[in-house]
């Protein structure tokens, strides 16, 4: 029996167009390293860590409420930062007012301090540690059309499945290559792909390749279609549990409309609800209801989008 591995994967961050002032966290990570032992790997994983935190503000990731920076709320929050020394100026303060704080303190507390401060902020990491699959596929995604002499690319997240396979495939101007975690042994024939719905708003204007109704970000492969369903169905929990749905969805799908405003109206959050359909509204009501939303209010958002956010799709996988 081979030993275990484990790998260090940077996690998925997206920054929005149009202005939106936080970076966004996306489900799916991609794989940097193997080590044999799991203390040689999380070593790695805090040093990439310590790197990538430098400098960087904490409450500009994830969206417009602690909530997403953190397990604690605001008051525990100022508590814990309490214990090493660290003063916000208040215990019950407005986002911007966390993140101008920040700006304007943090370059003067000490390396303990920091790291104490960090440690806080688990909803806000760069990296992380998990046990390597016994196999690697390799999903092929066509990101241009070959019909288009002029050969213009589609944007990120605009990839199309164009086939799954063991082996890397050659290069193409036509397409990219994603290589997913996998569990299908050789000459199996077939698999199950747990995918993601892509975020909106990736195409350039006026693009002539505008992006396909069906593309997708391709996430993991499975021998199994329970497991890929499990994995798909733990995905989805967790993104209820800490991202803003209307990074992915339109709001006029479900929560815009007469039945959903008035569905959300009736669940008391403390902001009202948006009486436009711009999404950019939506994004930030969502953000700033958070602090003081519950499980059942994100819930009922997440369920009136009906567009689920993970799907499990059956696939050929060919060992070539």
């Amino acid at each position: 029996m081979s030993s275990p591995q484990y790998v260090v994967r940077a996690l998925g961050w997206y920054q929005p167009p149009h202005g939106d002032p936080y970076t966004r966290r996306l489900p799916g990570e991609h794989a940097l390293a193997t080590f044999g032992t799991f203390g040689a790997a999380d070593d790695y994983r805090a040093e990439l860590e310590a790197e990538a935190r430098a400098g960087e503000n904490p409450f500009r990731f994830g969206g417009g409420s602690v909530f997403f920076q953190s397990s604690l709320d605001g008051p525990r929050l100022h508590d814990w930062l309490m214990d090493a020394g660290i003063e916000p100026p208040a215990s019950e303060l407005r986002h911007g007012d966390w993140r101008a704080w920040w700006v304007a303190f943090a370059h003067t507390w000490t390396g303990d301090q920091l790291a104490h401060a960090w440690a806080a902020f688990d909803k806000v990491r760069f990296f992380d540690v998990v046990g390597a699959a016994p196999h690697t596929a390799h999903v092929r995604l066509a990101v241009a059309d070959e019909g288009n002499r002029n050969l213009v690319p589609l944007r990120s997240e605009r990839g199309q499945l164009a086939g799954v396979t063991r082996r890397a495939p050659p290069a193409s101007r036509f397409s990219e290559t994603v290589a997913v975690p996998s569990d299908v042994p050789p000459l199996a024939g077939a698999g199950f792909l747990v995918q993601r719905r892509v975020v909106l708003n990736q195409t350039v204007p006026g693009e002539r390749n505008e992006a396909p109704a069906n593309v997708r970000a391709p996430l993991a492969l499975f021998a199994a279609r329970p497991a890929a369903e499990a994995h798909r169905d733990a995905l989805a929990r967790a993104a209820r549990a800490t991202l803003n749905p209307f990074v992915f969805a339109e709001p006029d799908g479900g929560p815009a409309s007469a039945d959903g405003r008035a569905a959300l109206a009736a669940l008391g959050f403390p902001l009202p609800v948006p009486d436009a359909d711009r999404r950019a509204d939506w994004l930030e009501w969502y953000d700033l209801c958070q602090d003081d939303s519950g499980d059942d209010h994100r819930a009922a958002v997440w369920d009136l989008c009906d567009q689920p956010l993970f799907e499990v799709l059956g696939v050929t996988v060919r060992d070539g």
